[in-house]
């Protein structure tokens, strides 16, 4: 996990995702050791380490990958 907010029984951040070194923005579960993910914006397209999320003016989650310079709105 890599900069993750802790809420209570919850956190959210980039959660790292298998060997390759991938990283998914999710809300997990931490009262298990599992950390069981419960959401997750980009299951399908792995971001690399470095990459951050931010809140826009008009609310909406919008993720930057540094390395590529891609964005996707959450």
């Amino acid at each position: 996990m890599s900069g993750a907010h802790h809420l209570g029984e919850f956190a959210f951040g980039f959660q790292r995702i298998g060997s390759d070194g991938g990283f998914i923005l999710a809300i997990w579960f931490t009262k298990n050791p599992e950390n069981t993910v419960v959401w997750s914006a980009n299951g399908n397209n792995l971001w690399q380490q470095g990459s951050t999320v931010e809140l826009t003016a008009h609310a909406q989650l919008m993720l930057n990958d540094t390395a590529t310079g891609k964005q996707k709105d959450c």
